[in-house]
């Protein structure tokens, strides 16, 4: 993991780079360390940095030049512990109960790191009393739970009210309706509308695209693939986030549908919008979650070789019993 540090960044090009924000050196190019660290949010969106996330982010640690601690305020001897690979039980169960799964992170500071959870489920957020605990202030302290459905047998996630939100990458087709979420590169749409036909077809979408370049309504009939291609119905060519063709919006039966097409970014749903809980989403193994900075992925306590992610299963105790045996 990159330490954090006054000597590795010598200029606002190197401390971009360190956040992961490099497309915003064109509008911070007249800007100096020190300018930086006096900039208010109002002074970034002024700049161009439409993002609220990243405007919050780049303010956060633009304060670490001038204290002691980075904005994580975790110490060197904090940050080290989570240098080991390791997997932690968030309860105690025996080796031999098949309701339970494992969640990996793969990626962020806590990379390596694999959790088992339970029938009792396991709250995340950066609180220390949740069972993941996650020291990063881009994840709110109660951002998201997954839960144990006696009822189906299964997993499922929903997030408890987060500000930054909780995000599924999509595997697969995914329905749409209305005041669905998702993100696609640097922009977030919402659906404030489907119109259906006499005989119940949709015919339809009402989209609003509230963050990102150009925050605007939408209407699409039938559908249409979204990206940086001219030749895509929705064409947004400021994102260097998007792929030429991202992902598409499509109509089939009685519902709208919105599926990747292979994007280097991928495709995600948004669980609920800023502060408010969503409803239980069922996971799947291969499901990627994504809370904060950090990437988690699900699989089963003991992953089958012909699992894939485009072959992706519920995960319940029926389906663990058919790998295991």
């Amino acid at each position: 993991m990159q330490t954090i540090s006054k000597e590795n960044i010598q200029s606002v090009d190197d401390f971009l780079k360190l956040l992961n924000l490099t497309d915003y050196s064109d509008c911070l190019n007249n800007c100096n360390l020190e300018d930086l660290a006096k900039l208010s949010e109002n002074d970034l969106l002024e700049l161009g940095i439409q993002i609220r996330l990243h405007r919050v982010k780049i303010l956060e640690f633009s304060k670490f030049f001038y204290s002691s601690q980075s904005p994580t305020d975790q110490t060197d001897s904090e940050i080290s512990d989570y240098n080991s690979p390791r997997t932690i039980e968030t309860y105690d169960y025996s080796n031999n109960s098949l309701q339970n799964i494992i969640l990996t992170s793969v990626s962020g500071f806590l990379e390596g790191f694999t959790f088992k959870i339970g029938e009792l489920g396991a709250r995340i957020g950066r609180c220390s009393s949740m069972e993941i605990i996650i020291p990063d202030r881009y994840v709110s302290r109660k951002h998201c739970e997954i839960r144990y459905e006696n009822q189906t047998k299964s997993f499922e996630i929903l997030d408890t009210g987060s500000t930054t939100g909780t995000y599924i990458r999509i595997s697969r087709k995914h329905k749409l309706q209305v005041g669905s979420l998702f993100r696609v590169g640097q922009c977030e749409f919402k659906v404030l509308n489907i119109v259906y036909s006499l005989d119940g077809r949709p015919v339809s979408i009402e989209l609003l695209k509230y963050e990102g370049p150009s925050p605007m309504p939408l209407i699409i009939t039938k559908g249409c693939i979204i990206g940086r291609s001219r030749s895509c119905g929705v064409c947004i060519n400021r994102d260097s986030l998007l792929s030429l063709e991202h992902c598409k919006l499509y109509s089939k039966k009685n519902n709208f549908y919105i599926q990747d097409l292979n994007s280097l970014n991928s495709t995600w749903i948004r669980l609920s919008p800023e502060g408010e809980f969503s409803e239980a989403y069922p996971l799947a193994y291969g499901d990627q979650i994504k809370v904060g900075a950090i990437l988690f992925q699900v699989s089963p306590t003991q992953t089958p070789q012909s699992l894939t992610r485009e072959k992706t299963i519920p995960v319940s105790i029926s389906s663990i019993l058919s790998y295991t045996t």
